[in-house]
């Protein structure tokens, strides 16, 4: 049996090398398990292929042996929960994760469906699509999404979209605990 050192593990790598990046200076905050979780639907829905399939098993994900198939071992579901969920204070810890797939209408047809039909029923990603010509309306639907996501606790995440933007993944983690 080989035991790696942590530092080895390609997921840990991948966590190693976002937090050197997120300490550069800027407040930013992440979670490797959300971005773990949208990476292995993106490889789980046949999304990037070649060279860039490979680095993603290799570099990121630790899955170069696994097949498509075997991805729905990071199934989250569209609004999964680890514990029970209230807002009584006297109510055990609650862990809940959420995912949306938000494609522009522009974009929609030319995506090959099965990108989008793995996510959504393997996933449960909530499926939605935006137009690049109603940015307020997107960033407010967008928000919307989240905080109901995460029980009101964040609310504007989402400050403007760039017009460029034709696709995006969000992963909430939404945890509440003493």
């Amino acid at each position: 049996m080989c035991v790696k050192q942590p530092s080895e593990v390609p997921a840990v790598k991948f966590d190693a090398n976002l937090q050197e990046i997120a300490s550069s200076g800027s407040q930013t905050v992440y979670s490797p398990l959300s971005l773990l979780v949208l990476l292995a639907s993106l490889l789980g829905a046949k999304g990037p292929q070649g060279d860039t399939e490979l680095q993603l098993r290799d570099g990121f994900l630790a899955l170069q042996n696994r097949r498509d198939d075997n991805l729905a071992s990071f199934d989250m579901g569209e609004e999964q929960c680890g514990m029970p969920n209230t807002s009584n204070e006297d109510s055990p810890p609650s862990f809940c994760v959420a995912n949306s797939m938000i494609v522009s209408d522009r974009f929609e047809k030319s995506i090959n469906r099965s990108f989008i039909e793995k996510p959504t029923k393997v996933y449960k990603f909530k499926y939605s699509t935006f137009s690049q010509n109603e940015p307020e309306k997107t960033v407010n639907e967008v928000n919307t999404w989240i905080a109901k996501s995460t029980d009101g606790n964040i609310k504007n995440f989402l400050q403007a979209i760039d017009p460029n933007t034709v696709m995006m993944l969000i992963n909430t983690l939404h945890f509440r605990g003493k």
